[in-house]
């Protein structure tokens, strides 16, 4: 009888053994977190946005400029983005609109250089007292001189007109910043998406294995149990990060203008138009206020206000100018005390004319004209402190995310090789279930933060070339053609 027992046991060992060593050799070893391409297997209620297209293989023609920027192959670069945006964007139609009103009234100012000319024609009953009855005139008057008056308009109109192209600049600022950061959102969480789906292909693995065992009474089913809770909870990830994917996706499209969503199997390429990061740089080195449409339209306000206190000042003094009036009555002579008289009339005169008294009013104006210009002066040298302000405060966060990144790269690897220790040792028995899935989900979790990280540091990138102004630049608009305005450095 002892004898039988022994053997059962022996039996039972000899099983064990036989199941560690063929578990070892015939469950798959998981592939390294940044080279493994997601299948997503067992998810046919949460198809991929990237089933069709591999979003992590980008292709090599992406690093070259031009070929980047003429991409049609299921790819959307930032460059792509930033130009279909612009070309459809009402915030930029509706300030080019507004621009051509403020130019059109420069013609309206400089029309006051030019002859002025009236005709008209009266009508009414002629009488031996009275005379005229119907009459017709005509009048022209050039004006000659009037320190300052018109020329003054003229700069003001061309001023306002200054002022509305700083506000098309800066739409297209905006709108080119907002896609920049949108870019790279959506391929924020199309990496995370793909740490999502890791994570569930790996916990997969582990529930496998784990019933496995407990089918040859290795270990309990409670590891089953557990694995399968924490693979609802990676399902979860999946969900979770899929919703923000599309989040993202349907942002881009509302900044791009599209009536469409974009198709499912475009994939979002790296930013990288946007210029690296340069921790060592001066942080203000960037900084040209000619650049910075806050500060145009802050210098256009003070011109035009600067002009609007000319034209107050040139209102204390004539106006000279040439005045010729003709008139001719349709019946008879005009003055009937005079028959003799021709039946029209003209003079050529000589007019000087100005406002004798207006109270205060002149006195009030250039006060007021005063404090505009001053004001103005202020508003401009705010739009460069505020500048200097953002780019620092954009430097710092930069900093923190470029040290960050350092740091989680290398916990990543640290991790990875963990959790590749943890599985041997499960195998063998020396290690519990839990340390193995809890080991899964921080190398998530540090992916997620290597991820979140890097993106983090692009937003800064892509904010730090919008608060210098140099835009237009990065993104190729510069002598290029948006809605039909030619945009000049």
């Amino acid at each position: 009888m002892k004898k039988q027992v022994g053997r059962d046991n022996l039996s039972r060992r000899m099983r064990k053994v036989a199941f560690l060593v063929a578990g070892f050799f015939s469950v798959p070893v998981m592939a390294s977190v940044d080279d493994y391409v997601p299948k997503m297997p067992g998810l046919d209620s949460l198809p991929s946005l990237t089933d069709t297209l591999a979003c992590n293989d980008e292709p090599a023609y992406l690093h070259d400029e031009v070929a980047r920027n003429a991409v049609t192959d299921g790819w959307l670069t930032l460059h792509q983005a930033v130009h279909r945006a612009l070309e459809g964007h009402p915030s930029i139609t509706d300030a080019i609109a507004s621009l051509g009103q403020q130019q059109s009234g420069v013609g309206v100012a400089r029309a006051g250089y030019y002859p002025q000319f009236k005709a008209g024609a009266s009508g009414g009953p002629w009488t031996s007292a009275r005379g005229l009855g119907p009459y017709i005139s005509a009048s022209a008057s050039q004006m000659l001189y009037d320190f300052g008056k018109v020329s003054h308009q003229v700069m003001q109109a061309r001023a306002l007109a200054a002022r509305q192209q700083a506000k098309v600049l800066g739409a297209i600022d905006d709108v080119s910043k907002n896609v920049a950061e949108a870019i790279v959102n959506v391929h924020r969480y199309q990496q995370l998406m793909m740490a999502a789906t890791d994570l569930f292909q790996a916990v997969s693995a582990v529930k496998e294995m784990a019933e496995l065992r407990a089918k040859a009474g290795i270990s309990t089913r409670s590891d089953p149990i557990q694995a399968e809770s924490r693979l609802d909870q990676a399902r979860a990830n999946l969900i979770e990060a899929r919703s923000m994917l599309e989040q993202s996706r349907e942002t881009l499209r509302t900044l791009m203008n599209e009536t469409r969503p974009l198709p499912e199997n475009t994939c979002i390429a790296e930013p990288r138009d946007l210029p690296p990061f340069k921790p060592e740089a001066p942080v203000d080195a960037s900084l040209n206020p000619d650049l910075l449409p806050s500060a145009l339209e802050a210098k256009a306000e003070a011109k035009a206000a600067e002009a609007q206190l000319g034209i107050v000042r040139a209102g204390r003094f004539p106006t000279i100018s040439i005045d010729g009036n003709y008139g001719r009555s349709m019946r008879g002579a005009i003055y009937p005390a005079a028959p003799d008289r021709r039946q029209d009339y003209g003079s050529v005169i000589l007019n000087v004319s100005t406002q004798m008294f207006q109270g205060t009013g002149i006195l009030s104006q250039l006060k007021a004209a005063n404090h505009a210009v001053d004001a103005a002066h202020a508003r401009e040298q705010t739009a460069l402190l505020e500048a200097h302000n953002k780019l620092r405060s954009i430097h710092a966060v930069a900093m923190g995310s470029l040290s960050r990144l350092g740091i989680l790269q290398n916990r990543l690897r640290t991790i990875i090789e963990a959790r590749d220790l943890y599985r041997d040792q499960y195998r063998l028995g020396s290690r519990s279930l839990i340390d193995l899935l809890n080991s899964e989900q921080e190398i998530y979790q540090a992916r997620s933060e290597n991820i979140n990280a890097r993106h983090d540091l692009w937003v800064s990138e892509a904010d730090q070339v919008a608060a210098s102004g140099r835009g237009r630049a990065v993104y190729g608009i510069d002598h290029s053609v948006v809605q039909g305005l030619e945009i000049l450095p």
